[in-house]
């Protein structure tokens, strides 16, 4: 059997406990738990768009061999790429 692979939510839980040298007040583990409760589930939301999207895309191109997006990229950038801009102006 194929050995399941990462995803980064999985992979910034496994780096933030291999990388933090401090125990932080009990209190916040919740907190922490709760945190990454929510980005594992905004990723399975984030993933689910992805996958319709393109299978919607797919369908179309077969429909009409006309193309909404020319790159992985130009998609990203325009499905999540502006949140990210507005999340970091917040910081």
């Amino acid at each position: 059997m194929e050995k399941k692979k990462q995803n980064s939510i999985e992979w910034l839980v496994q780096e933030l406990n291999r990388n933090i040298d401090f125990i932080p007040n009990v209190h916040h583990w919740d907190k922490i738990r709760n945190i990454i409760q929510q980005a594992k589930a905004m990723h399975k939301k984030e993933m689910d768009k992805v996958a319709g999207d393109f299978w919607n895309e797919g369908a179309s191109y077969m429909y009409d061999g006309k193309r909404k997006y020319n790159s992985f990229e130009e998609y990203y950038n325009e499905t999540f790429g502006r949140q990210d801009n507005e999340q970091q102006n917040q910081n």
